[in-house]
């Protein structure tokens, strides 16, 4: 079973949760402009990050810009059946950045010399599978299953 797949679990979510975090406190200290909005399907986060502002755009504007090509690939994942609504069904799920970070203020910020991920996440709680990483494979799936 691969490693991703695992992810349904209460510990492996709060090891997505604090990759999430990082890579939200990372942005912050790269870009004085971050927004962040859930998935449609809440799998994760959608981060926007600029040296500019990020200003709100309407989404008509935001479907009138994209060629057609653009719009059929957007409306092959869904849900929603034009290029309008699907914007809206993402930008109205915005959240505050302030309000994530502050949650888990103890999670540090990625760095490139200094790898924040599932890894070492797992390194400094051995137990969490009852096996600790022995029952890894180098390929992240769990070994004789």
């Amino acid at each position: 079973m691969p490693f991703r797949f695992l992810l349904g679990s209460d510990r492996l979510r709060r090891v997505s949760t604090f990759l999430q975090i990082a890579s939200v406190i990372s942005l912050q200290e790269s870009f004085p402009n971050v927004r962040v909005f859930v998935s449609i399907m809440d799998y994760g986060f959608h981060f926007l990050a600029s040296l500019s502002p990020l200003p709100s755009t309407p989404t008509g504007l935001l479907a009138s810009r994209m060629p057609v090509s653009a719009v059929t690939d957007l409306l092959e994942w869904g849900p929603e059946s034009s290029a309008e609504r699907q914007f809206a069904s993402v930008l109205n799920r915005e959240v505050s950045v302030d309000q994530m970070v502050a949650k888990f203020p103890n999670v540090p910020a990625m760095e490139d010399n200094h790898p924040v991920n599932e890894y070492y996440y797992l390194r400094r709680h051995p137990g969490i599978f009852g096996q600790g990483l022995s029952g890894f494979s180098a390929r992240g799936t769990i070994a004789n299953r």
